[in-house]
């Protein structure tokens, strides 16, 4: 085999999924494939064990397929695709049928200080719900909806005013908050629409306009920026199924027992099963809401699995509103609660 057989420039990326299992839930797979043809793979078999197998070696590419040495069977060949990474079969063919989307890979986002993602996760810790920030004076604000707002810009206003409650997305485009303290007064207006910070380039989920005076001034200063909700690490769980539009649900009308629904947050995609097959897909996270999206599933036979198929139904392609209390997931749409989950053990 020539060098000019194989591509000269290695990849430099971490990928990450969840693969079809036949006896679990889900196979949590991860490939770090590194600058010098040495990958490390990481294989969790999800609702079996906690502990993950890890096998590390090199790697060559050769005809667009990559190849990992010294591995018999399973994961050993792939393929790039636009960003992502194309699991293939041994043959080195790719993979068709319903369950084709379950072996991509994506990108693994890796917390890089200063992006939105890791801004989303740093501010999550410090216990903001949302923040934004602005130029032209340069300003910068915190939501708290538990504790309280703050408000800082260079030109000299600084204030901590009490919270007031969360809006919903789901009933407005716009939310607007007005809060008051000794010191001063905050009128802010957060705009769902797509922002561009002036300064950093990054792209922010809202646009946010604050009015802002102190109490020894009449007159509000008016500050435009953009900002993001964080994300909320209390979904961040194994939540089993409790009630399904409002009715109870019994583990026997399911074959393999309550449906499971585990969310990771930071990554924003959702694993678990049906009571019957394999349930996996995407969420997207935006203050007290959630959306289910792109869910696949396994395609084994179950007896009397009914409910599993209203379970999907009812999940799949839908925006909630979520409450956590109690060590309970409580989803909500148009004031009627849809699912109720409980925390796994």
């Amino acid at each position: 085999m020539s060098t000019a057989d194989e591509q000269s420039v290695p990849l430099t990326e971490t990928y990450s999924g969840v693969i079809p299992c036949a006896d679990c839930d889900g196979i949590q797979f991860t490939l770090n494939l590194s600058y010098d043809f040495t990958y490390k793979s990481s294989m969790q078999y999800m609702g079996k064990s906690a502990d993950a197998f890890v096998s590390a070696g090199t790697y060559k590419i050769q005809d667009g397929i990559i190849a990992l040495q010294d591995v018999s069977a399973g994961m050993k060949y792939f393929k790039k695709q636009q960003n992502n990474l194309l699991l293939l079969d041994m043959e080195r063919k790719e993979i068709s049928g319903a369950l084709a989307p379950m072996y991509v890979l994506k990108p693994k986002q890796e917390n890089v200080e200063g992006t939105i993602h890791q801004l989303k996760i740093k501010h999550a810790q410090q216990g903001n719900d949302f923040f934004a920030m602005g130029q032209e004076p340069s300003w910068s604000l915190t939501l708290n909806f538990e504790e309280q707002f703050r408000f800082s810009s260079i030109s000299g206003i600084n204030l901590n005013t009490p919270a007031v409650d969360q809006e919903s997305l789901l009933q407005s485009k716009k939310m607007r908050y007005q809060t008051t303290t000794d010191a001063g007064a905050l009128e802010i207006e957060i705009s769902d629409e797509a922002c561009q910070d002036a300064m950093s380039g990054q792209l922010f989920d809202f646009s946010v306009a604050v009015k802002a005076k102190e109490s020894s001034t009449d007159a509000y200063s008016t500050f435009h920026g953009c900002g993001t909700f964080t994300y909320d690490l209390k979904l961040h769980d194994i939540w089993v199924l409790e009630a399904l539009e409002g009715e109870a649900i019994e583990a026997s009308s399911f074959t393999r027992g309550l449906p499971q629904l585990e969310i990771f947050v930071e990554e924003q995609r959702f694993g678990g099963h049906d009571g019957c097959n394999m349930l996996v897909g995407n969420i997207i996270t935006k203050g007290n809401t959630i959306s289910f999206k792109d869910a696949v599933s396994t395609k084994m036979a179950c007896q009397n699995n009914t409910k599993s198929d209203l379970y999907r139904e009812a999940i799949n392609d839908k925006t909630f509103t979520f409450q956590l209390k109690n060590y309970r997931l409580i989803l909500t749409a148009d004031g009627l609660q849809k699912l109720r989950f409980r925390k796994f053990d």
